[in-house]
């Protein structure tokens, strides 16, 4: 016996319907008539399965039908718990400083105190890479550089601790990445040539808007650097073939022009977008919670924009409230993540900052604090009722473990109430970039 998934989603789009399933993330696209015929047979399963066998399996595998006995929210949390505690692909994020070269209105680290990674935590996070391969037995290591603005401790810091993952990693016949959130700015020549022998490979590089816009905000002292940021993510996209790079676009109401932004993203060849991947996200100050349902918290700027990128020749936008095919919200979620600051303190999350999980001892070994551990992952995500009722939950997986865990009631804000683009137009903006089943 079988049943419809709870997660299809049938879209129409000029003269067109969009099938897409948010459990495996499957998609197609078919006529109007060949839907009206298809929704007919999904009325009658079993005389489907009967006429057309294959049609019938084709929609099997790709999640649109389900044996009725499956329950698909226990699915969710099964995968879930599978990649938060047994997935020892070790993520290792670490702030070099915390200081940065610009002083962006938005950012709260320019109040923090500013200070570089010290010789004494270097070796201490290289025995640590020792000791979680040789003795934790991690299946990878991913190195993951964080800040402020990690490239100010370049030489000093991120080059030889890098060269140290990359080797060990090797000679234990282990997958290695190192990715790096950045500026920009500081990036040159020399350093993208030591960047591809590191195998700095993964890029997030941040830009406000246009380009007037953004010098007014990301200036060093007062020196323009949207021209030179450009220049530099070129410079990357030219000579690491291997290169991809998320380009994290920060909004707020001044800055979502659609006619000023496709000009930004007309600068990178056309040769280069395929590994480019626009990431659009409000500034959380000016961010203000949807009061209607989650399906209609869409912004017309926005869809423009992603539309208007997309006919560029761009990878599909990405977003953090979407989560296609991940069986996790966030890369905090995961027991084997773990941040390490400047000073040698350390968290798990980078967001997260105000209360120590652990310390690392001058051995490089981990002391964790089970307190704070027990909070974090005693609790599902999976629990709130009003998240466990809504057919968005395997694209938005419900909320953050960090603040799940936070109160033994359960949160009522839903994560989509903060969203100015629906699940429904990131989902035709996703499938008609592919444009294919998976």
């Amino acid at each position: 016996m079988y049943k419809l998934s709870d997660y299809n989603y049938f879209l129409e789009h000029e003269g067109r319907m969009i099938y897409f399933n948010g459990m495996s993330g499957a998609s197609f696209i078919m006529s109007i008539n060949e839907h009206k015929r298809i929704t007919s047979l999904l009325n009658d399963l079993l005389s489907f399965k009967k006429e057309y066998k294959s049609v019938f399996e084709r929609f099997l595998k790709w999640g649109f039908i389900v044996p009725k006995e499956i329950n698909e929210i226990d699915k969710l949390r099964f995968n879930n718990k599978v990649a938060v505690f047994s997935d020892k692909f070790y993520r290792l994020i670490m702030n070099p400083t915390t200081d940065c070269v610009f002083n962006c209105w938005y950012c709260d680290q320019h109040s923090q105190h500013k200070g570089g990674m010290a010789e004494e935590i270097k070796n201490r996070i290289l025995k640590h890479i020792e000791y979680m391969i040789n003795v934790d037995k991690i299946t990878g290591l991913h190195l993951d550089w964080f800040g402020g603005e990690p490239l100010i401790y370049f030489d000093e810091v991120m080059v030889p601790i890098s060269q140290y993952g990359m080797e060990i990693a090797e000679k234990n016949n282990l997958p290695f990445v190192n990715q790096i959130t950045t500026n920009g700015y500081l990036i040159n020549e020399e350093m993208v040539k030591i960047m591809k022998e590191i195998k700095l490979h993964l890029f997030q590089i941040t830009i406000d808007g246009d380009e007037k816009r953004h010098n007014k905000i990301r200036n060093a002292k007062g020196k323009p650097s949207f021209q030179t940021i450009m220049k530099n993510i070129n410079l990357i996209l030219e000579n690491i073939p291997e290169a991809v790079i998320t380009l994290r676009l920060n909004y707020d109401d001044s800055t979502l022009i659609v006619s000023e932004l496709d000009k930004v993203f007309s600068i990178i060849p056309k040769q280069f977008r395929n590994r480019v991947y626009p990431n659009f996200q409000r500034v959380w100050q000016t961010i203000k919670e949807k009061k209607n349902s989650c399906s209609n918290c869409s912004n017309i700027e926005l869809s423009t924009l992603n539309n208007t990128v997309i006919s560029l020749g761009y990878k599909t936008v990405t977003t953090s409230n979407f989560h296609i095919g991940r069986p996790i919200k966030c890369y905090g979620d995961r027991l084997y993540t773990t941040v390490v600051d400047y000073d040698g303190k350390v968290y798990k999350c980078t967001a997260r900052t105000q209360k120590e999980a652990g310390k690392m001892n001058e051995d490089g070994v981990i002391i964790w604090d089970y307190d704070t551990l027990t909070r974090l992952y005693a609790k599902s995500p999976f629990e709130n009722t009003k998240c466990l009722s809504c057919k968005h939950l395997p694209i938005c997986l419900a909320t953050c473990i960090q603040n799940s865990s936070g109160s033994s009631e359960e949160p009522d804000k839903c994560a989509l109430d903060y969203s100015e683009i629906s699940v429904e137009e990131f989902i035709k903006a996703l499938v008609l970039t592919k444009k294919t089943v998976e």
